[in-house]
């Protein structure tokens, strides 16, 4: 702050600017852990670059698409690796790309590989965001916010399609999704030195996944396993049901923002008893918006 002002609110003046990447930055995420800090950056120039958290050094690793492709998200996240001697946890980076592929850039390995090519079979869609979760039932996920509208699911260790979250199928209704968010939850019974991740049961077999849109509207979901599901969700499930996980539509915001004004980001907060039940919309006209749950059943609407 400047020090010769009183206002608490004071503009900050920056102390220095980094140039990482020859077009728009698109996305940024960081990981911590121990002394391994790392920073990773996703550009419309094409490539997805790995730095130390500060900044202090030039990239450590790349990958890079050709054009015109896009790298419109980046995030971090860890897989099992299996090898004839160990299984290990490597750390990798998870992106999604303007024409719909998904792929990971190993941190150890120093390879990239893509996870899918295409989001959906059906059309060429493309991607807008990407994030994961580790679940330590259903392993760690990958998921995409794509242009026909859906949220896809990966197993990042196979790249098999887990779920397909949209509001409806029908082919006409494109309303890109534009920002995925998965809510935050206490896994106490993962197992982080189990050899396969499936066969340790979380205490919740859901998981709830936020869905914004180019439209302004935000959609929460409910996902869960065909055999935890009551016959009522069962009905309402939406998805694929060759997938391993079903999917039901649990709230429906359409009037946070204005019409037209893409959700850019979405993020789960709170403090004491709704810690991580409050979801925070952000959108292009301006906005941010707070969804609360009102009650402990996710079932309820949401306001």
């Amino acid at each position: 702050l400047d020090g010769d002002s009183d206002d608490p609110h004071a503009a900050c003046a920056p102390e220095c600017a980094f140039r990482l990447h020859d077009d728009a930055v698109a996305s940024l995420a960081f990981f911590s852990e121990d002394e391994r800090r790392f920073a990773a950056t996703a550009s419309a120039d094409g490539t997805v670059r790995v730095w130390p958290a500060d900044f202090s050094t030039a990239h450590m690793l790349e990958a890079a698409h050709d054009a015109p492709t896009r790298v419109v998200g980046a995030a971090f996240c860890r897989r099992t690796k299996s090898g004839p001697e160990t299984d290990r946890a490597g750390l990798v980076v998870v992106t999604a790309t303007s024409d719909g592929a998904v792929g990971c850039l190993d941190l150890s390995d120093k390879r990239y590989a893509f996870l899918t090519t295409s989001p959906s079979p059906s059309t060429r869609a493309g991607a807008r965001a990407v994030t994961s979760v580790r679940h330590s039932r259903y392993g760690q996920i990958v998921c995409a916010a794509c242009d026909d509208g859906a949220a896809r699911g990966w197993d990042a260790n196979t790249g098999a399609l887990v779920f397909v979250c949209k509001e409806t199928f029908d082919v006409s209704d494109r309303d890109p999704a534009t920002s995925v968010c998965f809510q935050p939850f206490r896994d106490e019974n993962a197992d982080e030195n189990a050899r396969d991740v499936r066969d340790v049961w979380a205490k919740s077999h859901r998981l709830v996944l936020a869905v914004g849109h180019a439209s302004g509207a935000v959609r929460v979901f409910s996902l869960f396993s065909p055999n935890s599901a009551n016959e009522n969700e069962k009905e309402i499930g939406r998805g694929h049901r060759e997938t391993q996980l079903l999917c039901a539509l649990v709230a429906e915001v359409t009037d946070a923002h204005a019409p037209g004004a893409a959700v850019d980001a979405l993020a789960f907060a709170g403090r004491g008893a709704k810690k991580n039940k409050t979801l925070f919309s952000a959108a292009r006209d301006g906005t941010l918006c707070a969804i609360e749950n009102e009650t402990e059943n996710e079932r309820e609407r949401f306001r």
